[in-house]
C-alpha cells in the first residue's frame, strides 16, 4: 500500500542523497524513456461460437489471457531497483492508499458484456490483484501490487526467480460474451477488436512519485474463426394482419427469425399465432375504434342528426343513438341559432345537466356543451 503523504517532486525531478550517491527520479506521471515492454508477446485470447436454433442466436464467447513473467518485466528496470535497494529504500509504507505497481487493461466494444475477471500469481514478489471496471463497463483494469517489502527484499526474490522466469508469473483472465439475432450484426461483431494495454509504475520509495513505463498494445479479434449460425436456419415469415379480414397491414418480412410486433396507426395488437409448420408468425390487430359512419350512409345518424342553415334550421332532436359501444361521433359543424326566444338553448343545457350520466355514456372522451357569443344578436352552440 502507498503512503498518502507521498511528496510531489518540484522542478525536473527529486534528488535522493544517500552515502554520497545521487539518484534522480522522474516526477509523478512522467513517461520514462526506453523501449516499451512487449505486452503483445504475452497476451492472447480463446474464442468460441455458440449457436441457438429457435430462435437463431449467435453468441461469441471469449477470454483474454495475459501471463507475464515478473522477472522479465522488471529486467529492464534492474539498475533502478538495485540503486533503490542500495539506499535502503522501500516502495511501500504499510496501511495507506492504493497505488498499483502494475496495471493491465482490457477494452471491449460497447455491445459486449464483460464477465468475472480472475488473477493468479506464482511470484513471491506479488501480494494481490484487484479489478476496477470503468463506468460503462467497456474496460476492466487489473491492479497488481508488490508485497510490503523493501527493495532489497524484493531484489533478493527477483534474483532467485529470474533463473526460471516462466515459473513465476502473473496471469490475468478476462472473459466476455456478446449475442445477436441479426446476421449482419453477427458478421460485424465477429470482426470487432479487443485491446490489451498496461503499464509499470516504478516507485523508488514511499515518498517518491512514480515513473510510468507504458507497455505496447495487443489487439485481438473478438471472434476467431466464427461459426455462421444463420447459414442452415430455415426462412421464417412474419405478417401483421387485420384480424377481421386477414389483410396485411404492412408488407410481410422474411428472415431466420420472426420479427417483433409493430405499432400500426389506428390499430391495437390483439393476438398472435404460428402456422402449423411453425415457419409463419402472424400478429393480429384490431381497429382501435369501430367503423366510422359515412355522412348520409348511416341510418341512425341520418335520422337523428340533421345539418341545417340559418334559412333552413335543422329538425330538433334530443338524442343521438350510437350504433355500438365502439362508435365514434365527431361533430365539426356549428349550428347558429339566431332566434333565442322560447329558451331553446336554456332547455338544451337543462336536459344535459338533468341526464349527464346518459350524455357521457356515449362519449369516448370527456364531453361538454359550450356556448359562444360572437355578438348580441346570435349564439353559437358547439358540441365538443
Amino acid at each position: 500500500m502507498r503512503k498518502s503523504r507521498r511528496v510531489l517532486a518540484t522542478g525536473a525531478g527529486l534528488a535522493l542523497f544517500a552515502a554520497g550517491t545521487v539518484t534522480m527520479f522522474a516526477p509523478r506521471g512522467a513517461q520514462a524513456d526506453g523501449q516499451a515492454f512487449p505486452l503483445s508477446q504475452y497476451a492472447s485470447s480463446t474464442t468460441t461460437t455458440v449457436c441457438n436454433t429457435d430462435p437463431v442466436i449467435t453468441t461469441y464467447h471469449g477470454t483474454v489471457v495475459v501471463e507475464i513473467p515478473i522477472t522479465t518485466l522488471l529486467a529492464g528496470h534492474e539498475a533502478e531497483i538495485r540503486a533503490a535497494a542500495a539506499q535502503g529504500l522501500s516502495p511501500h509504507d504499510s496501511g495507506s492508499s492504493f497505488n498499483s505497481d502494475i496495471t493491465l487493461t482490457v477494452s471491449v466494444p460497447e455491445e459486449v458484456n464483460l464477465g468475472t475477471s480472475r488473477a493468479r500469481s506464482t511470484s513471491s514478489m506479488l501480494a494481490y490483484t484487484w479489478f476496477s471496471p470503468n463506468s460503462d463497463r467497456t474496460q476492466v483494469t487489473a491492479n497488481i501490487q508488490f508485497k510490503d517489502l523493501n527493495w532489497q527484499q524484493l531484489l533478493d526474490i527477483y534474483d532467485a526467480e529470474k533463473a526460471n522466469p516462466g515459473q513465476h508469473t502473473i496471469k490475468v483472465q478476462v472473459p466476455y460474451a456478446v449475442g445477436t439475432t441479426d446476421p449482419a450484426a453477427a458478421t460485424r461483431l465477429a470482426s470487432e477488436q479487443v485491446t490489451v494495454t498496461g503499464k509499470f509504475n516504478f516507485f523508488a520509495s514511499s515518498t517518491t512519485p512514480a515513473q510510468v513505463f507504458n507497455f505496447d498494445t495487443k489487439t485481438l479479434t473478438l471472434a476467431e474463426s466464427p461459426t455462421d449460425c444463420f447459414a442452415s436456419a430455415p426462412t421464417r415469415t412474419t405478417r401483421w394482419v387485420d384480424e377481421e379480414d386477414g389483410r396485411d397491414l404492412q408488407p410481410p418480412k422474411t428472415g431466420p427469425n420472426f420479427f417483433q410486433a409493430a405499432g400500426i396507426p389506428d390499430y391495437e395488437f390483439s393476438t398472435w399465432e404460428l402456422s402449423s409448420d411453425r415457419l409463419t408468425g402472424i400478429y393480429k390487430y384490431k381497429k382501435a375504434f369501430g367503423s366510422l359512419p359515412v355522412n348520409g350512409d348511416d341510418p341512425a345518424i341520418d335520422t337523428d342528426f340533421k345539418i341545417g342553415t340559418d334559412e333552413n334550421p335543422p329538425t330538433q332532436k334530443e338524442e343521438i343513438h350510437a350504433e355500438n359501444k365502439n362508435s365514434l361521433l365527431t361533430i365539426e359543424n356549428v349550428v347558429h341559432l339566431n332566434d333565442l326566444r322560447g329558451g331553446r338553448i336554456a332547455d338544451l343545457l337543462q336536459k344535459v345537466r338533468r341526464d349527464a350520466q346518459r350524455f357521457r355514456r356515449y362519449c369516448a372522451e370527456e364531453c361538454s356543451l359550450g356556448l359562444h357569443n360572437p355578438d348580441h344578436s346570435s349564439c353559437t352552440a358547439k358540441v365538443f
